[in-house]
């Protein structure tokens, strides 16, 4: 089996996917936990299910805050993956990076 030494990562690039993967992962959730509290917004927003008062107010908090959640964490994401991966370039400097070990299933004769 072929080994490849992983000495130097792209920082930017990691950046981007790291950014990419936590900003996708925190729409899914909080879209999940915006629909879980939506029907009790309703039902405690009047007598018989109308959206009015402190409901509405939550309502829209919660949608405004359900397009902005994805956008603070794909930024967060971004300067995490970005400092992982210079750090990392650091320490491979003086480590020599990483061993993967390959393995190939297909054959392409």
């Amino acid at each position: 089996m072929p080994v490849m030494h992983v000495k130097k990562i792209n920082a930017l690039s990691m950046g981007k996917i790291v950014g990419l993967y936590l900003g996708i992962i925190s729409f899914l959730l909080y879209a999940i936990l915006t629909l879980a509290i939506i029907p009790f917004l309703i039902e405690n927003g009047g007598r018989f299910g109308l959206i009015v008062g402190v409901a509405r107010t939550e309502m829209i908090i919660s949608i405004l805050t359900f397009l902005f959640v994805p956008v603070f964490y794909g930024i967060v994401g971004f300067i995490a993956g970005t400092i992982i991966a210079l750090a990392f370039n650091f320490a491979s400097e003086h480590a020599g990076g990483f061993e993967l070990e390959i393995e190939s299933y297909g054959t392409n004769d």
